[in-house]
């Protein structure tokens, strides 16, 4: 997060320090320059913008080296030790029964999920 968080801000400074500049020539340039700037003040919201796609929420898009579980996990901070439950949608036939499961199990194992601590109860 903090790595996005860094470049992010890069992405978004040099927007501001292009749009700042582009202002600056276009009203240099005089009275008739208006449209230039509002092309130049929609630009810069265009370039804003694509620093957020870029290092926002969908940051992990079209990585194959980041599993898109572990992507959308990423762009809240978390990783794969932080999903405590999951949800399955069985057809209630013994084979997906036996296989569903498996498959998350395989997935959680994939992504570097550490085996979770035998909990004790006092009884």
């Amino acid at each position: 997060m903090n790595f996005r968080r860094v470049c992010l801000q890069e992405d978004l400074d040099a927007a501001q320090r292009w749009e700042e500049k582009q202002l600056l020539l276009a009203r240099e340039a005089g009275a008739d320059a208006a449209a230039h700037i509002e092309t130049v003040r929609q630009m810069g919201a265009k370039k804003r913008a694509a620093a957020y796609e870029t290092w926002g929420q969908g940051f992990y898009k079209n990585l194959e080296n980041i599993a898109p579980l572990r992507g959308a996990l990423a762009v809240w901070g978390l990783t794969v030790d932080d999903i405590a439950v999951g949800s399955f949608h069985g057809t209630s036939t013994k084979l997906n029964d036996r296989n569903e499961p498996e498959v998350v199990h395989k997935q959680m194992k994939h992504l570097g999920r550490t085996k979770p601590r035998a909990e004790t109860t006092n009884t």
